[in-house]
């Protein structure tokens, strides 16, 4: 079933980014089997893909697959299994989400200037 062009218009930037960042910062705690790491390393490449082109649709698009593969698999501690995100993973993540909630935070900055100055 396909997205109506009006709710494609409806997304709120802001939103997308900090709703990004927040599932971001909850993969990192998860315990996940390695396959499945990998696919989040997939997602990971897709949101970072978004953000450099300003697409905020395959940022929504991405996190919520992200989202998804973390609420699937939740593990309390590793085992045979599943495994805590990779270092690298950990390295890549942080920096994602700092510049989705930087970029949030400007955005929410420049709304609250008056329009004439």
């Amino acid at each position: 079933m396909e997205t109506p062009e009006g709710d494609r218009a409806s997304l709120d930037p802001a939103e997308e980014r900090e709703a990004a960042a927040d599932v971001l910062t909850e993969i990192v705690g998860l315990v996940l089997p390695p396959k499945v790491w990998a696919l989040v390393a997939h997602r990971l490449d897709a949101m970072e893909a978004a953000v450099r082109a300003g697409d905020v649709e395959a940022l929504a698009e991405a996190a919520g697959q992200l989202e998804l593969m973390g609420l699937t698999r939740i593990r309390k501690r590793p085992d045979d299994e599943g495994e805590s995100a990779a270092a690298d993973l950990v390295d890549r993540i942080g920096p994602l989400v700092h510049e989705l909630r930087s970029e949030t935070s400007a955005e929410e900055h420049t709304d609250d200037e008056p329009a004439g100055g």
